[in-house]
């Protein structure tokens, strides 16, 4: 299984982020951010249109965010049966995930997605 992790609050520049993504070679990357609105350059759309300039596959899936996105409230996965659907994939493709946070933040709610945990997860967030 390939199900890799990646966040953008550290990068400066959506290119670099961008690179960086393209250089894990991904055959499908999920933005997995409840919204998609952020920062200019890191927007859903702004990103989607950069990933098809490299002709690498972009979906936003809302249902993998996190709703308590905007608050120190625990993590709860929008939708808990996308777990399961996005390991299934990386089964047979290598599955990049991505949010706003940094790639190594504890706390982020990709580190529930990439354990496989389901429901509602109510340890608090570290962020």
């Amino acid at each position: 299984m390939t199900l890799l992790r990646i966040g953008y609050g550290g990068y400066k520049s959506p290119d670099l982020f961008v690179a960086a993504v393209q250089a894990l070679q991904p055959d499908l990357v999920i933005d997995a951010r409840f919204s998609t609105w952020s920062r200019p350059g890191f927007r859903g759309y702004e990103l989607k249109r950069a990933f098809a300039a490299l002709s690498i596959p972009y979906q936003h899936r809302r249902s993998l965010g996190n709703e308590n996105y905007k608050g120190p409230g625990p993590i709860v996965i929008a939708e808990p049966s996308a777990i399961a659907v996005v390991h299934e994939e990386a089964l047979i493709r290598r599955v990049v995930l991505f949010c706003v946070c940094r790639t190594d933040a504890p706390g982020c709610h990709l580190a529930v997605i990439l354990r496989g945990d389901v429901g509602v997860v109510t340890a608090p967030r570290l962020l």
